[in-house]
């Protein structure tokens, strides 16, 4: 029922992930979570990440992606990011998602409906 609910947000651009809460540390949004799960379902469909990753045209879905794959990188390091455009992208994580996904979602949907579906015409008379 999650994934209707999911596909139901993204459909109308209102995705909200739902993350973990650090309860002892002034609730701090557990984004890192929600990112080690997104990259987890992923790797089950590397072949489509690779192709997308390794296109010529720049997309938003492509900038979108490598922008996913920056937050993996920060929030899964050992230490805290020591640059300031990295601790400004941590930051600005927990709002920066829905959209990433959002446009990955779109970008999917278009390229979902870009195939066209083959259908045989049969005969009348065909048995």
């Amino acid at each position: 029922s999650r994934h209707a609910e999911i596909a139901a947000e993204l459909a109308i651009d209102r995705y909200q992930p739902l993350y973990e809460v650090d309860d002892n540390e002034d609730e701090t949004v557990l984004w890192e979570i929600w990112l080690a799960g997104f990259e987890r379902a992923m790797a089950m469909r590397l072949a489509a990440w690779e192709k997308l990753l390794k296109r010529k045209q720049e997309s938003i879905a492509q900038e979108s992606a490598f922008l996913l794959m920056d937050l993996l990188d920060i929030g899964m390091a050992s230490e805290p990011p020591d640059d300031a455009g990295a601790l400004k992208l941590a930051a600005d994580a927990p709002g920066l998602i829905p959209e990433l996904a959002g446009n990955l979602y779109r970008a999917h949907v278009v390229a979902s409906a870009a195939v066209p579906i083959r259908v045989e015409s049969v005969g009348r008379n065909a048995c």
